[in-house]
């Protein structure tokens, strides 16, 4: 079974990149952009800003040369290229632990606890940290609505199509967490249950997921112009067209990000568009369809990106 890594970078090898490199069942495919350093990898490929204007013209015209959304598009076209079953997607300061990727549930029938159809969307931090902090892209308004227990809940017979891997360390939260200098430490306390896969929306990045590949082409990557709601809105819009396939297993990886104050600002600012827009777009995306969703809510870039994406598969 062909199993390929993705991700994208604007750094030399990372610690986390020589390690994914070295395993042996998985292929690892980086992007790089105008500013990536010379790059050597042992066993996987790289693929230059210079090689991707040759073979994707198009999409590294309108997106740029500085984007991570245009890196994560063209290595999920370049896993599909490769005839992948599973794709996972990392970021490259994501350090994987020993048991990543040897629970990967996408495309296997599995039975499942799910919190149940009764909420629009769900944090799937909730559990662990009782509202201390939330995932990315998990709207504000919708706070205090997701109050349950995964032990608590329904269970239900569920054939995965995504998969995010927790993380511990530094957790993906609103940047406003990082500005308030607060703890975002995820821990799974012993005896909660994992996988567990909401009915409805919930959020999920692009750092540490897998994806089946025969679903690659519904799912956009990271979304160019949107800010930091780029994966966010993509994994809404994914989970829109397949409900309740979406699954959260064990944690799998160390984030470990050593962000300067000026980087945090950024991010901030870059999440600005998804604090305003996040509840509206997923109220309107739950009774329209994906087509009429974008036209309301996304740029015309956004949905230009997309069209070219998809015009791939």
């Amino acid at each position: 079974m062909k199993k390929v890594i993705v991700t994208t970078t604007i750094n030399a090898p990372t610690e986390a990149i020589q390690l994914y490199d070295r395993m042996p069942d998985w292929e690892l495919v980086v992007v790089g952009d105008s500013a990536t350093p010379k790059y050597r990898l042992r066993n996987g490929t790289f693929i230059s800003w210079r090689e991707q204007q040759e073979r994707y013209p198009d999409l590294c015209e309108l997106i740029g040369p500085g984007s991570v959304a245009r890196g994560r598009m063209i290595g999920f076209i370049e896993a599909a290229n490769r005839n992948a079953v599973i794709v996972a997607s990392i970021d490259d300061d994501c350090i994987p632990k020993e048991n990543w990727g040897k629970r990967v549930y996408v495309g296997q029938p599995r039975l499942m606890v799910d919190r149940g159809p009764d909420q629009l969307v769900t944090d799937p931090y909730y559990p662990f940290v009782r509202g201390k902090f939330w995932h990315r892209g998990f709207p504000w308004r919708h706070q205090g609505i997701s109050q349950f227990s995964i032990n608590q809940c329904l269970r239900r017979q569920v054939v995965p199509l995504l998969q995010e891997d927790l993380c511990d360390g530094e957790a993906d939260v609103d940047a406003i967490f990082r500005v308030g200098g607060g703890s975002n430490e995820l821990r799974v306390p012993h005896g909660y249950e994992t996988p567990f896969a909401p009915a409805r929306f919930c959020p999920v990045n692009t750092q540490s997921i897998f994806i089946l590949g025969r679903v690659l082409q519904h799912h956009f990557g990271n979304i160019p112009f949107i800010g930091r709601a780029d994966d966010i809105w993509a994994g809404y819009l994914f989970q829109k067209r397949f409900p309740g396939r979406t699954v959260y297993g064990q944690i799998t990886n160390t984030h470990s990000q050593h962000r300067s104050h000026i980087s945090v600002m950024r991010d901030f600012r870059d999440e600005l568009f998804s604090y305003e827009h996040t509840a509206d777009f997923l109220a309107y995306l739950d009774v329209h369809s994906i087509e009429d969703t974008m036209a309301r809510f996304l740029p015309r870039k956004s949905i230009e990106a997309i069209r070219l994406y998809r015009s791939y598969f």
